[in-house]
């Protein structure tokens, strides 16, 4: 899906979880935003992108934050299909990033459930013997296509890091995937 140039809420709802009128409000409002171009009316609607780095130009003042809460567990927790988030997942995207010495992963609220047994309340953070599980505000696993999470969830995540190392793998990452 990351190749469509134009598309519909009913192509759309083919490969999505969504409904019709999600997609169709959701598709609206990106056209409000002057990330998407209509052609046709109605029953008829065509939504076309406005290409990948105006879209990405443009687009990225509207990103959040995707984490809603965070959680630490011990490591030999069976994550299961978990997606692999944060810096773990930019250094492993990354070549410019060491491999982050923590392992974040990014969760649904129904897996949380899952796992909840294994949280600590307690963690030393010079002690490496831990995880941080982040609970995301959607299904991570929708927009992903490999054992990470998305590019531009990756970087909502990640876009307000101070650390400068973290913004050059952050570049890199986007200028090879999205620009």
């Amino acid at each position: 899906m990351n190749d469509v140039i134009e598309t519909n809420a009913r192509r759309l709802i083919n490969n999505l979880p969504f409904s019709a009128s999600t997609m169709t409000r959701s598709l609206n409002e990106l056209v409000e935003r002057g990330l998407l171009n209509i052609d046709g009316s109605n029953t008829r609607k065509i939504y076309k992108t406005i290409g990948k780095s105006d879209f990405w130009e443009k687009g990225k003042q509207f990103l959040f934050n995707p984490v809603s809460k965070t959680y630490y567990t011990k490591p030999n927790v069976d994550f299961g299909k978990m997606l692999i988030s944060n810096e773990t997942a930019l250094s492993k995207l990354s070549k410019s990033l060491n491999e982050s010495r923590i392992v974040y992963y990014a969760a649904e609220s129904e897996e949380i459930k899952s796992i909840r047994k294994y949280f600590v309340s307690q963690y030393n953070i010079f002690d490496d013997n831990y995880c941080i599980i982040e609970q995301f505000k959607y299904n991570p696993h929708i927009l992903s296509n490999s054992d990470c999470i998305d590019v531009i969830s990756l970087y909502a995540q990640l876009k307000d890091c101070k650390d400068e190392r973290v913004q050059m793998a952050l570049d890199e990452i986007i200028g090879e995937k999205i620009c």
